[in-house]
């Protein structure tokens, strides 16, 4: 997508992120699992919510959310392109968002 960003885990009090990272313009905030659910969304999205309530300086304008997994379930694709999140896996692609 163009952007280069330093990807890692984020450990706070109140939330643990597996993957987290940020630029000038754009935060990556997202989850990996080997199997990856629909409900795997709702951890991201309530890990994004207490960074806004607790840590709004650890977030961008841009927010990226995406899923690191090696099998990524039906109702999760399903979701993921009405939500627009990003699913990846080692060997490439399986959802990318149309862009930011």
């Amino acid at each position: 997508m163009g952007y280069e960003v330093e990807i890692g885990p984020l450990i706070l009090p109140e939330a643990e992120i597996n993957i987290y990272g940020t630029s000038n313009e754009i935060c990556i905030i997202g989850e990996a699992s080997i199997r990856a659910p629909a409900n795997i969304i709702d951890k991201i999205n309530s890990s994004l919510e207490k960074l806004r309530t607790l840590y709004p300086d650890k977030l961008r304008p841009k927010i990226l959310k995406v899923i690191y997994t090696s099998l990524a379930m039906p109702d999760l694709i399903e979701r993921v392109k009405k939500e627009g999140i990003w699913i990846l896996k080692a060997i490439g692609n399986i959802v990318k968002p149309k862009s930011l």
